[in-house]
């Protein structure tokens, strides 16, 4: 179920809704986060894919998976209308044999003010800020 009332009224909220929506299946929801022209990098020492059916089809695998997330901030720097985001996330559920699946990186995005006061991502890297 798509909840089209709800939008990221400060950069940090991008962080909950993203979480949220994940934690119940909800690709629809998801990709109204996501400026238009928006980038993600699907997997680590992968090249991003760019636009929302591009970003929308590497997110179906982890919505697949019908696991949980849970994503704690770690930073928030803004300056104007752009925000750069730190967050630490765990991926927790069974992959597709059965197994445990655990999964957790260090994600660095940026998100955008529009026009009508909300926030969207404009590049997610969910491994961006893992050490090296």
């Amino acid at each position: 179920m798509t909840i089209t009332t709800e939008t990221a009224h400060s950069p940090e909220a991008i962080l909950a809704l993203f979480s949220q929506a994940m934690n119940r299946g909800d690709l629809d929801f998801i990709m109204t986060l996501y400026e238009d022209d928006a980038c993600l990098i699907p997997q680590p020492h992968q090249q991003p894919v760019q636009g929302k059916p591009a970003i929308r089809q590497a997110l179906q695998h982890f919505l697949a998976l019908q696991a949980k997330i849970h994503i704690q901030r770690t930073t928030s720097v803004q300056t104007g209308d752009i925000a750069l985001l730190r967050s630490v996330w765990r991926l927790t559920g069974t992959d597709p044999d059965g197994s445990a699946l655990q999964m957790a990186h260090e994600s660095t995005d940026v998100v955008r003010r529009q026009h009508d006061g909300s926030w969207k991502i404009v590049i997610d890297h969910p491994f961006g800020a893992d050490p090296s």
